[in-house]
């Protein structure tokens, strides 16, 4: 019997890029991922989920998932006003929250949870991107979750926007 000492790469991503924004002509640039294992290849692009934090994974025990995250422009003009939840639509399976946000003009957002006082899903969001623009903008952004039939999301009474309690609004 002979043993394979052999390695072989697990997943391979292959990101290419404009490496100077600034530029009239692109400049483009490309770079290799490559990952020990399919569950590390973890590969965060523009407006989505923060992937399996451990709020999330508290959040299931209250029986909802963040499943995905969109933006869109938000439909209010003038100057920023306060962070605001929008609409909450629940149905037996899905909870779909919209709200909305005043981040910078050239950000992308990361998207979180966390269950405050077993009773508030605060909705968190992060701004990034590969640069910071002198402005900014009004996003609507919906977060969307699957529901499942726990008895504990019946504790479950209100929705704010990163931690405040300004923008709360109930849940049911």
């Amino acid at each position: 019997m002979t043993t394979s000492l052999t390695w072989g790469q697990a997943d391979t991503v292959f990101i290419k890029y404009n490496k100077d924004k600034f530029e009239e002509k692109p400049n483009y640039k490309t770079d290799t991922v490559i990952f020990d294992t399919p569950n590390a290849s973890q590969i965060l692009y523009g407006t989505t989920v923060l992937p399996w934090t451990s709020s999330q994974q508290n959040a299931k025990n209250f029986g909802i998932l963040l499943q995905t995250i969109t933006t869109t422009d938000c439909k209010q003009s003038g100057k920023p006003t306060a962070n605001e939840v929008v609409s909450i639509l629940e149905t037996d399976t899905t909870l779909k929250i919209e709200i909305k946000i005043w981040g910078n003009c050239c950000h992308s957002f990361l998207g979180d949870l966390e269950i405050v006082e077993d009773s508030i899903v605060n909705i968190k969001y992060y701004g990034y991107g590969a640069t910071y623009c002198s402005c900014d903008c009004c996003y609507g952004m919906t977060y969307n979750f699957e529901k499942w039939k726990f008895e504990e999301y019946k504790f479950l009474k209100s929705v704010m926007v990163n931690g405040d309690r300004r923008t709360i609004k109930k849940l049911k």
